[in-house]
């Protein structure tokens, strides 16, 4: 599996993103970040190892967030 993106680059999230149940400190369902928000890659990894998940931190909210790549554009 290849990556689309690398550590560092700057992406926007194309729809909300709402928590799976597997956020710390938040109910799933909750808002965890809006869409438009733009955040950087800080870490790229797998899921089920058929899934690429970035890690992506959004300055703004000071969070990061796990996002698959069918989620994020390029900033």
């Amino acid at each position: 599996m290849e990556s689309r993106w690398s550590i560092g680059d700057s992406l926007r999230v194309i729809r909300n993103v709402r928590d799976d149940g597997t956020y710390p400190g938040a109910a799933a369902g909750d808002l965890l970040v809006r869409r438009g928000s733009v955040g950087t890659v800080v870490d790229v990894g797998t899921f089920l190892m058929d899934q690429i998940i970035y890690s992506v931190h959004f300055l703004d909210i000071d969070r990061v967030v796990g996002c698959r790549e069918e989620e994020l554009i390029g900033a």
